[in-house]
């Protein structure tokens, strides 16, 4: 089984998915760069504002909050197929980027990867 990511963990991986340095996600959330790195190391809760505007520029707020993906986008697209500018053509790359960023049992992380090569292909 995997660890259960923090919300911090959470907003890193949704800005990282949408292409963003934690600067630029502190621009586009109006705070400045240490409450940003303050969210993403868990030393502090987002605000509500804070998550407001972060949602607006293309962050999946389903994930965020509960960690499980949203499947339309707020542009109406699936979310694996929406504006983003990681690169990520498909669920199967998207799911690998993820996974690499979790804490799971060795045999559980060999699995997910390879479904996810599959998905990719």
């Amino acid at each position: 089984m995997y660890k259960k990511l923090e919300i911090g963990q959470r907003i890193a991986i949704e800005r990282k998915r949408l292409g963003r340095t934690q600067v630029d996600f502190a621009e586009l959330g109006c705070v400045s760069n240490g409450t940003q790195i303050s969210y993403e190391s868990g030393k502090t809760s987002p605000t509500a504002d804070y998550l407001l505007q972060i949602s607006s520029h293309g962050a999946d707020m389903n994930f965020i909050l509960t960690g499980t993906r949203s499947l339309i986008a707020a542009d109406g697209r699936a979310a694996y197929e929406s504006s983003r500018k990681d690169g990520f053509q498909t669920a199967g790359q998207l799911l690998a980027a993820e996974i690499a960023v979790m804490e799971l049992a060795e045999d559980d992380a060999e699995a997910l990867l390879h479904i996810a090569r599959r998905l990719s292909d």
